[in-house]
This record gives C-alpha cells, sequence and structure tokens, in this order.
C-alpha cells in the first residue's frame, strides 16, 4: 500500500466519527425540537379544551339567569327586554349580542341596536326548537362582519312547550385576544 492511500484511509478515519458526531447531534437537536413542539401543542390542547369546557357552562348559565328576567320570562315591552339584554352585553365584554326569538324563529328583542344576530335564526333556532336543549352553534359571520359561536336556550313553558329561544353571540375576537394573552412557550402559534 502507497503512502497516498494510507494517508487517505487515516483522513476517513478520522473524520468519519466527526461525521457521526455531527450526524447524531443533528438527529438529537431535531429529536429535542420535537419533543418540545409536542409539549407545547400539548399545552395549547389543553388550554382550548378547558375553554371548551368552560365557556358552554358559563354562557348556558347566563342564558338560563337572563331567563328569569321578568322583561325576558314574558317580552311584553319590546323596550324594557331591549334594555334587560343591552344591560347583560355590556357587562360581558365577550357577548357579541343576545336576540330573544319567538317560537317561530322572529326576533322579539335584541342587545344590538342594528338587529338581531342575522346567522343564527336558521340552524341554531331551529336545533334549540327541534331539541328543546340548550345548543351551541358552529362559526356565525354576521352582517356585521363579525365572526361569533351561538349558545341558544330554548325557554319552556308549564306544558314543556317552546315559548322563546334566548341566543347569545360569544364573539370570536375576544377570545382570540383572551388566547393571546395567555403565557405561551415562545414560537407557539394559535
Amino acid at each position: 500500500m502507497g503512502l497516498r492511500v494510507r494517508m487517505l484511509l487515516l483522513g476517513v478515519a478520522f473524520l468519519l466519527p466527526i461525521m457521526a458526531l455531527m450526524g447524531y447531534q443533528t438527529w438529537y437537536y431535531a429529536q429535542g425540537k420535537i419533543n418540545d413542539d409536542k409539549i407545547n401543542a400539548s399545552y395549547l390542547v389543553t388550554l382550548v379544551a378547558q375553554k371548551e369546557e368552560l365557556q358552554p357552562s358559563f354562557y348556558q348559565k347566563l342564558l338560563e339567569t337572563l331567563a328569569l328576567a321578568p322583561s325576558i320570562a314574558e317580552p311584553g315591552n319590546k323596550q324594557a327586554c331591549h334594555q334587560a339584554l343591552a344591560g347583560a352585553t355590556a357587562i360581558n365584554e365577550s357577548l357579541n349580542i343576545l336576540t330573544l326569538y319567538s317560537a317561530e324563529g322572529e326576533a322579539i328583542c335584541s342587545s344590538a341596536t342594528s338587529g338581531p344576530l342575522e346567522g343564527a335564526h336558521g340552524a341554531v333556532i331551529t336545533e334549540a326548537l327541534r331539541h328543546k336543549t340548550p345548543i351551541v352553534s358552529d362559526f356565525l359571520d354576521q352582517t356585521s362582519g363579525k365572526n361569533v359561536i351561538a349558545f341558544a336556550l330554548p325557554m319552556l313553558d308549564q306544558q314543556k312547550n317552546i315559548r322563546s329561544v334566548l341566543v347569545a353571540g360569544l364573539d370570536l375576537a375576544w377570545l382570540d385576544n383572551t388566547f393571546e394573552k395567555l403565557p405561551m412557550a415562545s414560537g407557539t402559534n394559535i
């Protein structure tokens, strides 16, 4: 074997462990990054799951409490009904709108001066009337351009007939701002 071949073999023998070590470090770094991403995703899923469990029950209780108000339970005076709903919306910044619908799906009164929750009229009211239970809708696009999630509570009379449906709209912009304020690991996106 010539000197050049020996030198080449010595160089390969010297460089091979260095290259293997560099490959291992790259793999180890990638595995650490994957693990960090899994931890961040798990944290985010936990936050979302907590919000999903808390929000519907909160809004259902809010609607049940509002349904006890005489101006909403028996909305003979539309102005008093409007004031009660507008007051509840003003107190809770997450609420975009509150609307009371008749059993026929017609808006009786609303917290908004511009009109009722447009997108909820069809699907949410229909589901609440059909099931006679509280309903949480999919995402809705209002005529105002705001995206909301609608919560509907059918209000029953003594004979268990629906006399009206109270609908609350959760403002998704408020929910987005709330998530932005949560402590997140660096690099986490919602």
